[in-house]
């Protein structure tokens, strides 16, 4: 699967990407349900950049468009940058 090809998206419901488990069953509605409770290692400066890994630890899977295909997720990153306009 190229995430670069037009049609590669996530599966959302309602704007959120759900974790499912490897049955198809929806786990969390949203994954920040469960990112708020793993372990999360901080990465760069708090001023212009946060970056966090999170470490799942229960095997949970993303569906991926356009093949509808599950996909085992073990660790999550986050990116937040701040903007700043001169």
């Amino acid at each position: 699967m190229n995430q670069n090809a037009s049609e590669f998206a996530f599966f959302k419901i309602n704007e959120a990407i759900p974790f499912f488990d490897e049955n198809g069953n929806i786990l969390y509605n949203d994954i920040d349900q469960k990112l708020i409770k793993c372990k999360r290692v901080s990465e760069g400066n708090v001023i212009d950049s946060m970056i966090s890994e999170y470490i799942l630890d229960e095997k949970l899977y993303i569906r991926l468009l356009p093949s509808n295909k599950l996909y085992l997720v073990t660790h999550a990153k986050t990116e937040r940058h701040r903007i700043v306009k001169i």
